[in-house]
């Protein structure tokens, strides 16, 4: 192999590397149905529900990261 096709390989790998990184859908939207989510250091937070109403069923994990925390006000008791 020349040098000239090293480079371009190498190249070609960088920008595949690159496109498969940052093309990614955002966590919040890929995550379980039903929520939106926000990382957190090697975790997760629900910030949203977006599912129908009536009882809830909270998941311990997320896209195989731990819950962490629901955000603040996510939860409401029926009156």
């Amino acid at each position: 192999m020349t040098n000239h096709t090293v480079a371009v390989r190498i190249k070609l790998f960088l920008t595949l590397a690159a496109f498969a990184l940052f093309a990614a859908p955002p966590l919040a939207a890929q995550m379980e149905p039903g929520f939106e989510t926000s990382p957190d250091s090697g975790g997760v937070v629900i910030t949203k529900h977006t599912g129908p109403g009536g009882a809830v069923v909270i998941p311990v994990a997320i896209g195989g990261r731990p819950l962490l925390e629901l955000a603040e006000g996510l939860v409401r008791t029926a009156a």
